[in-house]
């Protein structure tokens, strides 16, 4: 196990970061507001509708998946929220 408190303990771990992923992270932290539903930040979830149609447009889906053709979907934070996600609405559609 490592012990990554140790004052001895020196590392390199590589990274590829680029120039756009340093700013992207500084505006993340910066304006970081958390969207936990439509009533703690409207805004948020608008900008989610937008985007998630913008990935639907730019992977070439039927216009059925769209937020304004009531379809749509959500952008989940996490693989693993995105399968709890995933089996709550199999769950609720008892495939």
């Amino acid at each position: 196990m490592t012990h990554w408190s140790h004052p001895s303990f020196f590392s390199y771990f590589p990274s590829n970061n680029t120039d756009a992923t340093i700013i992207s992270e500084i505006f993340k932290t910066a304006f970081h507001n958390p969207g936990f539903d439509w009533k703690c930040s409207p805004a948020n979830t608008e900008l989610e509708t937008v985007v998630s149609d913008w990935i639907c447009r730019g992977l070439g889906l039927d216009e059925k998946f769209l937020f304004s053709n009531k379809g749509g979907g959500i952008i989940a934070n996490t693989i693993s929220e995105g399968c709890f996600i995933v089996i709550q609405n199999a769950k609720r559609l008892k495939m």
